[in-house]
């Protein structure tokens, strides 16, 4: 059968068929949603032209009003499906203010016959004497594929999870650490989970994608009872069967940041399969009476929007615990996922059997998920709760650890007085249960960032990671640590991971453009907030962050404007990312001008102030201002080895002495 196709592109290693919507590297289909293909046409079609925002919009939904951070997330999932960041080559430039422009080389082609055959044995080598038949190098690819599929140091291309946690961020205006914490802000879920070319598992006799993993969305459960302090009920046990089945390697479970952008929102299932990628939708409903409740539950084909399966629970709340357990079981059989006596253990386990324990918790997390700090106080008391009525719950202890561990960052409750609380519920929570990530991923970064016990940090990351490889939070922290240390190539593999496990969460996105930027990447950096901004355009911080890596490429005019917009944002508290431009730039006179305005302010505008002394040369005052922080134990000194700012202050005894009195593991 002919092939010929006058609607074929080539460009680097892919081809592009704008007639089938089908976009190939090398011989193998590469999966993509369909507004991403369909954006890719537009873009390759006009190669070297400029296409502006509101004629990429009008072309892709001409019919359709959607924001325009719909188109901002089908670009940025094609860098990743083209690999851009991980190859380090250009595809698609972005023009601020303006659009896009695909910049790579296009040829036009008739036909992919010859440009596509590649032979298996080209890809893999197998040693053996004699003559290898073709069955062989096929089954050997397949091997290989399969163990690059399964692999731990590419987990990020198999699962998406979200436990409950917050994510946090480095303090951006200072680019230190770990001192603010960012309430992570939705975007679009026209999210499409993909995989990188060298990893993609294929089927070489077809040459299509396999795709082994079944794709769900649990959808936020709708509350009918008419009373809205019940939401913590349907919130909860949407939230628990989230984390029930992502415990599943089969199943790639959309993440509750991800799906409780949909709250309250009637969409068909159709609409969320294409938005989300997904198979199937669990869709449920809730109504409570007294202590009798009903779930209603039901399994939906995206495609055919049949109702595949469902069930009607009607239970007292004395088995709630239980019924949990019940559902959880019940859908992964539906889906069809067989699963090892290990699982199923994982499945079944149940943390506490007082149902009203279990409800306390669940309030616990309803009210710590708002993010502020009456809420996360409420939540403490919630916690507290659950742990009267079970002094052995795991989960309500790591609960009560997380809090507390936040509480801080929300409130004017001292950091002295909050986090030794935390700590001593993270421990207790890990001596009832040794294999519960949360609570170590709690645990190490307590001792990171508020007892600075490096050898201890580092290795309940480990551990939490051995525990859960999926668990994003894990990933996303111990890449903050990392960066302290001045491990520069594991913190950016690890702010990656993190990254492609949760791709809609803010911070873990401006967490890769700070690790690129402490180990001098400043071009990544720039790069990396620009592809942030595109779809947090309102985040202050992001363009206090691009400004800094702009200086340190000399693109001061660049650098001035992002500060701007910084304080245009944020307001006049972000004016010391002008001081630290002009000093970057050796404008001495408008940095200390800018200085002034800063006298015996907070210690996150101290630690700022340290750096633009530093970067003016005047060691003595930048010694000075770090030396109390120190005192303090201020969190965002932990940046000293790596921030660039202090890359004056390195030759002089007094850095050295900081640096060992702060207790800095030796770099290898």
């Amino acid at each position: 059968m002919s092939l010929r196709n006058q609607h074929l592109y080539r460009f680097d290693k892919y081809v592009l068929d704008t007639k089938e919507r089908q976009l190939f590297f090398e011989n193998e289909s590469v999966a993509l949603p369909p507004k991403a293909i369909e954006t890719l046409c537009v873009l390759v079609e006009n190669h070297g032209k400029l296409m502006s925002k509101d004629d990429l919009m009008n072309e892709l939904w001409a019919d359709t009003f959607v924001e325009e951070r719909n188109l901002a997330q089908n670009v940025f999932i094609l860098r990743k499906a083209l690999g851009e960041e991980k190859y380090g080559k250009k595809f698609i430039n972005t023009v601020p203010k303006r659009g896009y422009k695909f910049v790579a080389q296009v040829e036009q082609v008739e036909s992919r016959e010859d440009i596509l055959e590649v032979s298996v044995s080209e890809k893999t080598t197998i040693k053996a004497e004699g003559d290898v038949d073709t069955e062989k190098l096929l089954d050997a690819a397949r091997n290989e594929a399969k163990s690059l599929d399964l692999a731990g140091s590419d987990i990020a291309h198999q699962k998406e999870l979200e436990h409950g946690k917050t994510s946090r961020s480095f303090p951006l205006r200072s680019l230190g650490v770990l001192v603010a914490l960012t309430v992570v802000v939705g975007i679009s879920a026209g999210f499409w989970f993909w995989r990188s070319p060298e990893t993609r598992p294929i089927n070489s006799d077809s040459g299509k994608t396999i795709n082994s993993k079944m794709s769900v969305a649990v959808m936020p459960f709708v509350n009918e009872s008419g009373n809205r302090e019940l939401d913590y009920l349907s919130d909860g046990m949407t939230e628990t069967l989230i984390n029930s089945l992502t415990k599943i390697p089969m199943l790639s479970v959309k993440a509750r940041s991800t799906v409780f952008r949909y709250k309250g929102k009637n969409i068909e299932p159709k609409k969320l399969g294409l938005d989300l990628g997904v198979e199937k939708v669990v869709v449920g409903r809730l109504l409570t009476r007294g202590d009798d409740f009903t779930l209603n539950l039901e399994l939906v084909d995206t495609k055919s929007e049949n109702a595949e399966w469902a069930e009607k629970y009607v239970r007292k709340m004395d088995n709630l615990v239980s019924l949990q357990t019940e559902i959880a079981k019940n859908v992964s059989e539906k889906l069809r996922v067989r699963l090892t006596g290990v699982e199923k253990k994982k499945l079944a386990k149940q943390y506490t059997s007082n149902p009203d324990a279990y409800r306390a918790y669940l309030k616990g997390r309803f009210y710590w998920n708002k993010r502020t700090g009456n809420d996360i106080e409420t939540g403490i008391k919630y916690f507290r709760q659950a742990i009267d009525l079970d002094p052995n719950y795991a989960l309500a202890w790591s609960g009560f650890a997380d809090s507390y561990s936040l509480l801080p960052f929300y409130s004017n409750s001292p950091t002295e007085f909050a986090l030794p609380k935390a700590k001593l519920a993270a421990e207790k929570a890990i001596s009832i249960d040794p294999n519960l990530a949360e609570a170590r991923t709690s645990l190490a970064s307590i001792l990171h960032t508020y007892e600075w016990d490096f050898a201890g940090a580092e290795r309940e990351f480990r551990k939490a990671l051995e525990i859960d490889p999926y668990y994003a939070t894990a990933r996303q922290w111990y890449s903050e640590y990392l960066n302290t240390v001045g491990k520069h190539d594991a913190a950016i593999r690890e702010a990656t991971a993190a990254l492609e496990l949760e791709p809609l969460n803010l911070v873990m996105n401006i967490d890769v453009a700070v690790a690129y930027h402490f180990a001098r990447r400043f071009s990544e950096s720039a790069d990396q907030f620009e592809h942030t901004l595109e779809t947090f355009p309102q985040y202050a911080d992001g363009y206090h962050g691009q400004a800094l890596a702009l200086a340190h490429q000399s693109k001061y005019d660049d650098a001035v404007s992002k500060c701007n917009k910084a304080i245009e944002l944020g307001g006049s508290s972000y004016r010391l990312c002008l001081g630290y431009v002009y000093a970057r730039e050796k404008e001495k006179t408008k940095a200390i001008r800018i200085l002034a305005e800063y006298i015996d302010k907070s210690n996150e505008d101290n630690y700022r102030r340290s750096m633009i002394h530093a970067l003016l040369g005047d060691k003595d005052m930048a010694f000075a201002l770090l030396r109390e922080l120190i005192k303090k134990k201020y969190v965002a000194v932990l940046a000293l080895k790596v921030e660039p700012a202090y890359d004056s202050l390195r030759d002089d005894p007094r850095y050295h002495q900081m640096v060992k009195e702060i207790g800095f593991p030796p770099t290898d």
